[in-house]
């Protein structure tokens, strides 16, 4: 097998555990590149975030950007971003669940120009039940979509358990999910899915592990990442990442 790409998650992967980018990862990502090995970054953020990243970080990417979940793949050559799933129909979904909810907080992003700004899907924060409730409701009124969540970062930092920790919660359409978001990727750059090595930690990489050709999960992943990964890390976090980075250049390239 010979690697073509790199796939990484950032939150929890490229950063430590509050969520801090890790210098030696960029590193390892500069050392990709400097090669010729893309690497697409993909992320639940927004890719103003991303391109936030590069300016505070002093680095460049070449392969695509994957932003908000899979919703919006970035060709970083062309500039074009391409629009994944139905965001009016989250739209409307998010404002029945808004209704039967309670105790949930939207996070607005009407300004395009915010690098918080989602263009795909609602964001809203709440309590696990709330995540149950959610999708109870989306369930009951068949609105066609999912979820995808992450604790807080201010709880992890306090240290409060899980069972009581608020989430950022993500609504959004089915089809706007990593895997996709990859196959589009791979096609921008003019390769196979199967010459991605892909590398990441929480449960809504699954597709994007399911689509690539090789996948490395870091130490502190979810079990069911870790499960179906050619590869665990000895490292966690950005340590991980860079020991993942690494491999695919020493190994499989």
């Amino acid at each position: 097998m010979r690697i073509k790409a790199i796939a990484c998650d950032v939150d929890g992967t490229l950063t430590d555990a509050l969520w801090k980018i890790s210098s030696e990862a960029v590193e390892s990502i500069k050392r990709a590149e400097n090669m010729g090995i893309p690497v697409i970054l993909a992320t639940a953020r927004t890719s103003a975030f991303i391109k936030e990243l590069f300016e505070d970080f002093d680095f460049k990417t070449s392969g695509p950007i994957i932003a908000e979940n899979g919703g919006i793949v970035v060709n970083q050559k062309t500039g074009e971003e391409v629009m994944i799933g139905n965001p009016e129909k989250v739209k409307e979904a998010s404002r029945v669940i808004m209704e039967e909810a309670r105790g949930l907080v939207e996070m607005p992003s009407k300004n395009r120009k915010d690098k918080t700004a989602r263009l795909t899907d609602v964001m809203v924060i709440g309590r696990m039940e709330a995540i149950k409730l959610i999708q109870k409701i989306a369930l009951n009124h068949n609105l066609g979509v999912d979820l995808t969540y992450a604790p807080v970062l201010a709880d992890i930092e306090k240290g409060i358990e899980r069972s009581k920790m608020r989430y950022i919660i993500f609504i959004k359409d089915p089809k706007a999910n990593k895997g996709n978001g990859l196959t589009l990727a791979t096609e921008m750059l003019g390769i196979e899915r199967a010459e991605v090595a892909a590398i990441g930690d929480a449960e809504n990489d699954l597709s994007m592990f399911r689509a690539a050709g090789y996948c490395i999960a870091v130490s502190n992943a979810d079990q069911a990442l870790k499960s179906v990964a050619n590869l665990v890390t000895e490292g966690s976090y950005g340590k991980g990442a860079k020991e993942a980075i690494d491999f695919v250049i020493n190994k499989l390239i």
